[in-house]
């Protein structure tokens, strides 16, 4: 699996940046899922250039692509950002699937997965949160968000974001992002808030 844009495979995961990179190539690790390279695309709105990208250079390389799919952030809106990425893949007449987590006909096949679930507002950060949010250093992280909260001292309008990085720099080796997190082996990728990005995942590696 790599991160650049050259083409090693026929089956394609494209995200936002970096640190979905680290992560999602932590979680094909961990859950045995090989076949899938994960390619980021420059940030939310990268996702038409970033196809293009793709798709010419596996044409020059004559690299038949079985499936794409792309995993990207909900933000505000679950249905901004699957209408967002819709756009994206019709400027190119690739098939949209109708909703989140499935995947359309054709050749390529192609699968949109709204981060955190396809409904609620949100991040990645969301879902490695709730998976921590329980444990000793979960619990401390809530803690002082609290005291932020209650001293006005909290800027952030992403408070998972402050949560999952507060868990973060309790750890042996403290981190500042998800990705290298979970390449620090620090999210518990066998709980169950997971489930349905390893289904995801494993789809697009049958395809």
């Amino acid at each position: 699996m790599t991160s650049t844009r050259i083409v090693k495979s026929d089956r394609l995961l494209l995200v936002e940046g970096m640190d979905e990179v680290n992560l999602i190539e932590a979680m094909l690790r961990r859950w045995n899922i090989g076949g899938v390279q994960v390619i980021e695309v420059g940030g939310k709105f990268g996702f038409r250039t970033g196809l293009e990208a793709v798709m010419e250079d596996a044409m020059a390389r004559g690299i038949n692509l079985s499936a794409i799919g792309i995993m990207r952030d909900a933000d505000d809106s679950p249905a901004r950002a699957l209408q967002s990425v819709t756009d994206a893949l019709g400027s190119l007449d690739l098939a949209a699937p109708g909703s989140h987590g499935a995947f359309a006909q054709g050749t390529p096949s192609v699968g949109v997965f709204i981060l955190p679930d396809g409904r609620s507002p949100g991040a990645v950060e969301d879902l490695c949160w709730q998976a921590v949010r329980d444990t000793p250093a979960g619990r401390c992280a809530e803690a002082y968000l609290e005291c932020l909260q209650g001293s006005a001292a909290l800027t952030s309008k992403n408070v998972a974001k402050t949560l999952a990085h507060a868990y973060l720099s309790a750890q042996e080796d403290p981190s500042t992002s998800v990705g290298v997190g979970a390449r620090k082996d620090y999210w518990p990728f066998d709980n169950p808030v997971f489930e349905p990005m390893k289904g995801f995942l494993r789809r697009l590696a049958a395809a």
